[in-house]
């Protein structure tokens, strides 16, 4: 769990897609765990669904082992069912994601593909079995994290959408150009500079770009994007999801 608590009030508290569910563990008045998720719509095997994002889960090292953060999580996908929750996804690191898919039963669909990338991609449209749905009002609200700035390039009706740092740009995704909120720089005199891009591939077009992949064993931190079904048995086809880092929180 990341932030201060200017950055958990926009992530908990001011998505127009709903609040954030959780749950938290004390012991002798002190909190030892906690975990959280937050609502997002996505398009899911042709048809729009409404699902969750897990986000935050945090156990104290001296509280480990003792099964908190399955018993959090499992009481917090128990809630969100209720309230017509379909899904769960998220992103979780190596050390993480055999909790998710050995205990809370996800799946585990594909690590996250990192590149350098000199140009801009196109987003493809296809039929897919996964891809995170964002309006004018999720669009103004994920640009709004206190803790970030962005930028966008215009690209016919599209605008292409950049998280800035000191030494280079990510190119976090795309959406339509009409959704962007008022007031948002573009990219300027950066635009050719070589931009890290982070997410999974499927359904869009490289042609015209130049970029390298980075090898999985050369990255810091590798990603995996995991799925749980709370309707039945349904699982993601790993060649037929595009999930990229403005779905997360990430950049």
């Amino acid at each position: 769990m990341s932030g201060g608590s200017e950055f958990l009030n926009w992530q908990y508290n001011q998505n127009p897609a709903g609040k954030a569910v959780g749950y938290n563990a004390y012991f002798n008045g002190l909190l030892v765990a906690h975990y959280a998720v937050i609502p997002l719509r996505a398009m899911m095997f042709g048809e729009e669904a409404f699902g969750y994002l897990s986000i935050n889960t945090l156990t104290d090292p001296d509280h480990q082992g003792q099964g908190l953060f399955t018993r959090l999580a499992e009481s917090t996908y128990s809630d969100i069912k209720k309230i017509g929750g379909e899904f769960v996804v998220g992103v979780a690191n190596e050390n993480s994601v055999h909790g998710f898919t050995r205990k809370l039963g996800f799946q585990h669909v594909s690590l996250l593909e990192t590149r350098f990338v000199i140009g801009f991609p196109s987003i493809l449209k296809c039929d897919l079995d996964f891809e995170s749905i964002w309006d004018s009002a999720t669009v103004a609200w994920r640009l709004d994290n206190p803790t970030k700035s962005y930028k966008y390039r215009k690209k016919g009706d599209r605008a292409l959408l950049f998280s800035n740092s000191n030494r280079f740009s990510s190119l976090i995704g795309e959406v339509p150009y009409k959704s962007l909120p008022n007031g948002l720089e573009t990219l300027g005199r950066f635009s050719c500079m070589p931009k890290l891009w982070l997410g999974i591939a499927e359904g869009m077009s490289w042609a015209g770009t130049l970029y390298a992949l980075v090898p999985s064993k050369l990255q810091p931190v590798q990603l995996n994007f995991i799925y749980r079904d709370l309707k039945g048995t349904r699982s993601l086809d790993p060649t037929s999801v595009r999930f990229l880092a403005m779905d997360f929180d990430a950049y």
